[in-house]
């Protein structure tokens, strides 16, 4: 028992002895307390201690926080909300201690004083995001009612949906619809959601709409298989044929008939995967589809986005997302998320993957054989039928009536690829669409998750410019197809210029009035828009050893997915001899390069294999203060080198002998500011963002640990072989 000596005043030898001892949390003696004597008590010797004990007790406002989380979870709810009461009251300014006794009242269903210690949280600390999810997901409860539907498709496949309806009924409201894999479960009032807004931004439910959220074939509660990437072939006028598409069609058609004061409109939204939903709803769309906004999609498996980038397997992403995601085969709906199909500990990816070994052994170590997709991804090593019919944009045709709204970053370490084919594929398949193109400097999702700025060591400015594009863009874009709400023209493409952070407007994508520019790797890490004039055999060598990759970040810092590697500081990489480094001179005005960029190399290796990444870096300059010397990355990407030729037919290296390599480095549109440099770095490895290339010809996915081998690359900078990239500029 704490309460005898809790009362006896410590003299100066027991303060010393205290002194020297970590203090006691105060939470532990209060815990006792009210087990014992109840809350009553234990505040009150909370306030004597603090006087007469404060040496020997930690009376930290994380005290009482913790206290009360503990007592919620034990179902002391009562009691926690009185600690949590006491501890707001002696510490009326702590956001934190303000959040968790509103998040004790929300579990009390006590929507008014949880609204108001929200609040008090959010105006105390503005960038608390939490409060403001609660607060969005406190509004829905009070002004909408959700109702649970089973839509039947007509193939007789039932998808589970969510419809949120406005409390006032005195008028009709557009249909913003959205289809996910991932658990469509908004704010209700159920506790604590993940998601605050059932919208594509918090401002939508203030607005009025009706939001539908379903669940696509397969996942939670939502009948039938689940595919990634579903291919989009059915035959539309065969009833007994089913694609997302079609899925997409029955499901509006349902919601006209059946949910009451729709006004007959409906726009459709999607981010990432919910992207990719979108998009296909534009094929055979419902005419009562109007708009939609396309944010961020999945395009592609092989060539770009989540799975494979010019032939290379994007390893760290899917390797995550398969293994949280699961998609392992299910015995039916559920509401349930699967728990990791590989539940161990990994603290370094780099480390973890590095030490598994082959591509092989992702089965044979972690995953069982269970995670289809993965045994998918290993049976097609090269871009075949399985790959090209999922494919979006061959199905971005006879598109006429949708406005379009496609979106995303120019940092987004996901699915920029996705972004940007998406947009191009619907503008050159469909003359006349109303179709335009918005680029910021988020990564990925970071418009929709309202992410506290700045971003990254350069500052990025994501919420400000998030918040932009949410209220001055997204917004009223819906208002004006769905509500007649005033004429909005949104230009052909409005991107954001990383460099200056400036918004700026095109009327096409690139624009046309951009230079050509070259830029030649030359000897003595030279890089200069003059051409070559030595000899054929000038070159720069370095050996790649797949034992020891050059890692996409510090290598151990490599915790997890960290999106800041998309503008990361590559002093890091420089540093290595595994890596060439070429550098221009300094900039004497500002030069801005937008669009793709085109990389034209002459290599040769000592194997049969060989990836090739190319890297574009902004330099700053020695007196631009925390950032004196800063390497970051514009845009960077790899090429395995089989497939420079054909993704569908690989073909080996000969060792020795000079091989041209082309690909094309997705799209930017950043500004070189006067007095930095740019840069371009070549490399064999990126790990474990990309998989190892064993340097020797063999399909890696059954590639063994014999197979991989060091290799000396060699890349050559000459008047017969002149590497270069090629960039479309605007000069300042």
């Amino acid at each position: 028992m704490f309460l005898p000596l809790l009362l006896t005043c410590p003299g100066a030898a027991q303060q010393d002895s205290v002194d020297q001892q970590e203090k006691q949390g105060i939470g532990e003696v209060l815990l006792e307390l009210i087990e014992k004597d109840g809350v009553e008590t234990a505040i009150k010797q909370y306030d004597l201690l603090k006087r007469t004990a404060a040496h020997k007790y930690d009376f930290g406002e994380s005290q009482l926080v913790d206290l009360g989380k503990i007592l919620l979870s034990s179902g002391k709810r009562e009691a926690a909300i009185e600690i949590l009461r006491f501890n707001a009251q002696v510490f009326p300014k702590s956001s934190s201690t303000l959040y968790s006794l509103a998040t004790a009242l929300l579990q009390e269903s006590d929507l008014a004083g949880a609204k108001e210690h929200f609040q008090r949280a959010l105006d105390i600390n503005p960038a608390d995001q939490d409060s403001r999810r609660h607060l969005d997901g406190i509004y829905i409860v009070e002004n909408y009612d959700k109702q649970e539907c089973q839509i039947p498709m007509r193939d007789g496949v039932k998808l589970h949906t969510r419809v949120y309806t406005p409390k006032d009924k005195s008028t009709k409201y557009p249909i913003l619809f959205t289809r996910t894999p991932y658990y469509g479960f908004y704010a209700t009032e159920e506790v604590l959601d993940h998601f605050s807004y059932p919208g594509p931004g918090p401002t939508f439910p203030a607005e009025g709409y009706i939001f539908v959220i379903q669940d696509v074939r397969g996942r939670f509660l939502s009948e039938g298989a689940f595919q990634v990437m579903r291919p989009n072939t059915a035959d539309h006028d065969d009833p007994g044929q089913t694609d997302e598409s079609t899925d997409a069609f029955d499901s509006v058609e349902w919601l006209l008939r059946n949910v009451k004061h729709n006004n007959g409109r409906v726009g459709v939204h999607g981010l990432s995967w919910g992207g990719y939903y979108a998009a296909l709803s534009l094929v055979n769309a419902h005419p009562s589809i109007v708009a939609v906004a396309i944010e961020a999609p999945v395009s592609e498996g092989f060539l770009g986005d989540d799975y494979h980038h010019n032939g290379a397997l994007h390893f760290l992403y899917p390797f995550r997302w398969l293994n949280n995601v699961g998609l392992v085969e299910r015995e039916g709906p559920s509401a349930d998320l699967q728990p990791p199909v590989f539940q161990g500990e990994v603290s370094n990816y780099f480390s973890f993957l590095l030490e598994l070994g082959p591509l092989s052994n992702v089965n044979e170590k972690c995953w069982r054989h269970k995670v289809q997709f993965w045994n998918d991804i290993v049976q097609h090593g090269t871009y075949d039928e399985f790959w090209r019919i999922r494919t979006l944009g061959q199905y971005m045709k006879n598109i006429d009536k949708p406005a379009i709204l496609v979106s995303g970053s120019w940092f987004d370490d996901q699915d920029l690829y996705g972004t940007l084919h998406t947009y191009r594929a619907i503008e050159g398949q469909n003359p006349g669409v109303s179709n335009s193109l918005v680029m910021g400097v988020w990564n990925h999702a970071a418009w929709w998750r309202q992410k506290q700025e700045p971003w990254g060591d350069v500052g990025l400015p994501v919420r400000e410019t998030g918040d932009y594009y949410r209220n001055e863009i997204l917004s009223p874009f819906f208002k004006s197809h769905l509500k007649d709400n005033g004429e909005f023209v949104l230009p052909e493409a409005l991107v954001l210029e990383s460099g200056t952070n400036e918004w700026h407007e095109y009327e096409y994508w690139p624009p046309k009035h951009a230079e050509i520019k070259q830029f030649f790797l030359g000897c003595n890490g030279k890089l200069s828009q003059e051409p070559p004039t030595t000899f054929a055999g000038d070159c720069s060598r370095f050996e790649s050893d797949p034992a020891n990759p050059v890692s996409h970040l510090p290598a151990d810092g490599i915790g997890g997915w960290n999106a800041a590697l998309m503008h990361f500081d590559q002093r890091f990489a420089a540093a290595r001899e595994d890596v060439l480094v070429y550098q221009g001179e300094i900039l004497e005005e500002d030069m801005t390069l937008v669009g793709p960029i085109e990389v034209d190399l002459y290599v040769s290796t000592t194997g049969t294999d060989a990836d090739w990444v190319v890297k574009v870096v902004d330099v700053y300059p020695d007196d631009a203060g925390v950032l004196s010397g800063y390497q970051m990355l514009v845009r960077g990407d790899i090429m395995r080198g089989k497939f420079r030729n054909s993704f569908e037919d690989p073909e080996p290296f000969v060792p020795g002998e000079v091989t041209r390599v082309k690909f094309t480095l997705l799209d930017v549109n950043h500004t070189f500011r006067r007095g930095h440099r740019i840069m371009v770095q070549v490399q064999s490895s990126w790990f474990p963002m990309f998989d190892r290339n064993p340097q020797t010809f063999v399909d890696i996915y059954q590639a063994a640990e014999a197979d991989f081998h060091k290799a000396i690359h060699t890349v050559y900078h000459s008047q017969t072989f002149p590497s270069h990239i090629a960039v479309r500029a605007l000069l300042k």
